[in-house]
């Protein structure tokens, strides 16, 4: 690991950390994880702005507390 990957790294560790839900912060994770996926298997060259992390979360989000009901 390069020391701008363990910075990115602690970054994110650190942004996580400051989510007090943990199930918000689970689904952080897993939709970041679904886009990092998608663009290792993908053909697409770049997602450029075509992808709105917050959007997807917020629905994801959304979501989750209906079927809570």
């Amino acid at each position: 690991m390069t020391p701008d990957e363990l910075k990115f790294a602690l970054r994110v560790e650190t942004v996580l950390n400051s989510l007090p839900d943990p199930e918000f912060r689970q689904m952080v994770v897993e939709v970041l994880m679904v886009i990092g996926l998608v663009g290792k298997c993908s053909d697409i060259a770049s997602l450029g702005d075509s992808i709105v992390v917050e959007h997807i979360i917020g629905h994801a989000h959304s979501l989750f507390l209906r079927d809570q009901v």
